[in-house]
């Protein structure tokens, strides 16, 4: 039986050996999405959310692969935050791509705020490999093309990453009806776009919440106060009482 090693006096690797690496990496994917669309299920039903033992430190429980649609007039804020924080942990690897479609690339400093820099880190040893293709449209998150179908809102996408964060921000991974809330509401004023009332709204409950605490559900930050304050920022509709807490957001370590 032939073994799979490199091929002597080669720099590339035998390509049987890259075949089964990608389908392992697609095979992960397809878990990784199959997994999420679970997660998502069980809370449409009121159900416990899959079990998972934290972990204290070390690397994270799984790898994941993603493509990130977004429109370059509406840059996921989050997806960057989240994105940074766990580069302080862990080796990720980010990229940004403009579609054919794009007529026009992203404003520098909007884009620049959002991907983390390479700092060296190979895409194979990388935590968390991440493509960020500017197009028209809404927010799509792909975790598998080859199987899955693309996730809508920019709340999925900042879900998926915060589950590689929660070995050092268990917090920001925190379910509860509560963060889910908010997390529709985000999604639903991202979808209505300049829908007054629907801004209004979610800047009024934003303001009510942090009436007294620092942050929209208590002594820390969640995932709600992540999505809440990209989808206020993009739209351009942070309230003076609600700048000091959309700075503290933004300058999250």
């Amino acid at each position: 039986m032939s073994s799979l090693k490199l091929q002597s006096g080669a720099a590339r690797p035998d390509p049987r050996l890259v075949r089964l690496e990608r389908r392992q990496q697609a095979v992960l994917d397809e878990l990784a999405g199959l997994g999420l669309m679970l997660d998502e299920c069980r809370q449409r039903r009121g159900l416990a959310p899959r079990s998972a033992a934290p972990a204290a430190a070390g690397p994270p429980p799984e790898r994941l692969r993603l493509a990130v649609y977004a429109a370059p007039d509406r840059p996921p804020l989050s997806v960057g935050l989240l994105c940074r924080l766990l580069a302080t942990h862990a080796p990720v690897w980010c990229r940004a791509h403009l579609h054919s479609s794009c007529a026009a690339p992203p404003a520098a400093a909007a884009a620049a705020r959002l991907l983390p820099p390479p700092n060296g880190v190979s895409p194979a040893a990388a935590a968390l490999h991440l493509t960020l293709i500017w197009r028209p449209g809404p927010l799509r998150t792909v975790v598998s093309p080859l199987a899955a179908p693309p996730l809508q809102g920019e709340a999925v996408a900042a879900r998926l990453l915060a589950r590689l964060l929660q070995p050092w921000r268990p917090r920001l991974y925190a379910e509860s009806p509560a963060v889910d809330a908010w997390l529709d509401q985000a999604d639903e004023l991202a979808a209505a776009g300049a829908d007054r009332k629907a801004r209004a709204a979610l800047v009024s409950a934003a303001a009510a919440a942090l009436s007294g605490r620092r942050w929209l559900l208590g002594a820390e930050a969640t995932l709600a106060d992540v999505v809440v304050w990209s989808v206020l920022t993009q739209l351009d509709a942070v309230s003076p009482p609600l700048r000091r807490w959309a700075d503290a957001v933004a300058a999250l370590t």
